[in-house]
């Protein structure tokens, strides 16, 4: 009878841990043209925290034409990635008339929007192992 408590308990526990499992995701930004401060990734996981609320990491952009952030621990489920270039390492991203970034910007999918960025969906991906994606500045 002990040993049947221990088995089960052993299953009990593999499930759980199983079911909990977080992903990395790498994110390779090409088309860096400068060393000059860092390039900055945003990751949302809902329409309502999209470009609003989100993790954020930033990396060095030292490697020629392409720099690698990572995510760790991302849950399985879908997300939106943006990131751009902060050459002046403000840590945000700098604006011109009307809002138009002066930074080079990026979201995943290489999505893209009219008259504004896109939408999380257009940007969507779905995390359910580890992922490499690549997003090209603009």
């Amino acid at each position: 009878m002990k040993y049947l408590i221990i088995f089960w308990l052993g299953l009990l526990s593999f499930r759980n841990e199983v079911k909990a499992q977080d992903f990395e995701l790498t994110i390779l930004v090409q088309n860096v043209q400068t060393s000059d401060g860092k390039v900055r990734a945003g990751l949302y996981d809902s329409e309502g925290t999209f470009l609003k609320e989100g993790v954020y990491v930033a990396g060095e952009a030292k490697e020629k034409e392409v720099a690698k952030l990572v995510f760790s621990g991302v849950a399985q489920g879908k997300y939106a990635v943006s990131v751009f270039h902060d050459e002046n390492d403000n840590e945000e991203l700098d604006t011109m008339v009307f809002g138009i970034p002066s930074e080079p910007f990026g979201f995943s999918n290489d999505a893209t929007g009219s008259f504004g960025p896109p939408t999380f969906e257009d940007s969507s991906i779905e995390m359910n192992q580890d992922k490499t994606i690549s997003i090209t500045l603009n």
